[in-house]
């Protein structure tokens, strides 16, 4: 195991290393986790450095004292008060951490637990602390990070943390949007726990910080995907100013308005139609769609889904009356335009708008009469 052969060669230079966070507040609840955070004292950069070549490569992040070993192993060089006794570093260390239950020292070569917090108290009554309120507020991104812990592992909340919250919540608006992009999508590939923490937003008041004042969420608990750009085209509809401020990845800005904009057409047509689903799915992904447009009612999605089969079904039998070399006859030269026109006359043909071919030419010939 390369860990336990690396805290050994860290160790046989005067080092301390432990593991920390969350693999360790994971193993006591049971739960799998294979991301190591690793928090190293009593040895310099120089020693640890050439610990570490000889394991491999590793990366150093910017100007910090954080190193990246294969994809699950991030190690920070703690040297900020090296003059202090191994046990003073910890305890100062555990309380620079965001929660309690997060604060948790596994000496991995001697199996044991260093914990100045109560953490694992605190994992076993399931209530999640902040370790300092000084430092939680040195990094506001903590607050969604709070929602987080709580809608995943089930933890209530302290009532000094609640306070905390409330208190400060519009420091999110300070974090940067990438940062607070990455959260939700990180609650958002955990479907489980997205409705839950849609509803502590609410509660918190977080909701009006991040989104329009007195949002509701009556969809976005309902869905169950594994697609990221379902989940934001219903924040589309549900919020009056989407895109929100925090995301700025324009493929997905494009897929969440390109669904939610046929959903509403959808949720506005007089009738819905096998033609007018075909039409939407050419935009964009057709089962997000009808994902979101049944939430709430499967009656009609259900019924979405069949006149869509029949749709394909008759579409699969069915000849086109109108091709190509007619087009050139008419003097149209192939183009992008080429293609939709036969596109065009197709789908009025599987609507039985024409009887024959002569009766499709001649919508073609009014049509540009019109233009």
């Amino acid at each position: 195991m390369i860990l336990l052969e690396l805290f050994k060669a860290i160790k046989e230079k005067g080092g301390a290393p432990f593991i920390v966070g969350g693999f360790v507040r994971d193993k006591i609840l049971g739960f799998p986790n294979k991301d190591y955070d690793i928090e190293v004292f009593n040895i310099t950069e120089y020693d640890f450095e050439n610990i570490l070549k000889r394991f491999g490569t590793f990366k150093k992040v910017g100007n910090f004292s954080i190193y990246l070993i294969r994809r699950n192993i991030e190690i920070y060089l703690n040297i900020e008060k090296k003059d202090l006794s191994l046990n003073e570093q910890i305890y100062y260390a555990s309380r620079r951490r965001d929660f309690t239950v997060n604060a948790l020292y596994y000496d991995l070569l001697n199996d044991r637990i260093i914990d100045y917090l109560d953490g694992q108290k605190d994992i076993e009554k399931k209530i999640l602390k902040y370790s300092e309120k000084v430092e939680f507020l040195r990094d506001p991104l903590r607050i969604l990070r709070a929602v987080y812990f709580f809608s995943k592992y089930d933890f209530e909340i302290s009532n000094d943390l609640i306070d905390i919250i409330t208190l400060n919540k519009e420091k999110l608006k300070i974090v940067s949007k990438e940062r607070i992009f990455n959260e939700f999508q990180k609650v958002f590939k955990n479907k489980k726990i997205v409705s839950k923490y849609f509803e502590s937003l609410k509660k918190l008041g977080l909701n009006n910080i991040l989104f329009d004042e007195n949002v509701e969420f009556s969809k976005i608990h309902l869905l169950k995907s594994n697609d990221i750009n379902d989940y934001f085209a219903v924040l589309a509809l549900e919020t009056k100013s989407f895109p929100c401020f925090f995301v700025e990845d324009k493929t997905i800005i494009r897929n969440s308005i390109s669904i939610s904009n046929s959903v509403k057409l959808l949720e506005k047509a007089d009738e819905i139609t096998a033609y007018l689903i075909n039409k939407l799915s050419r935009k964009t992904n057709l089962k997000s769609i009808l994902r979101i447009y049944g939430l709430g009612n499967n009656n009609k999605k259900e019924k979405a889904v069949v006149l869509y089969k029949e749709y394909l079904k008759r579409k699969s039998t069915l000849v086109p009356l109108v091709e190509g070399k007619d087009l050139i006859e008419m003097g149209y030269k192939p183009n992008k335009i080429f293609s939709e026109i036969l596109e065009e006359l197709y789908d009025l043909q599987l609507q039985n708008k024409f009887k024959n071919k002569s009766e499709a030419l001649e919508y073609l010939k009014r049509k540009n009469d019109l233009l």
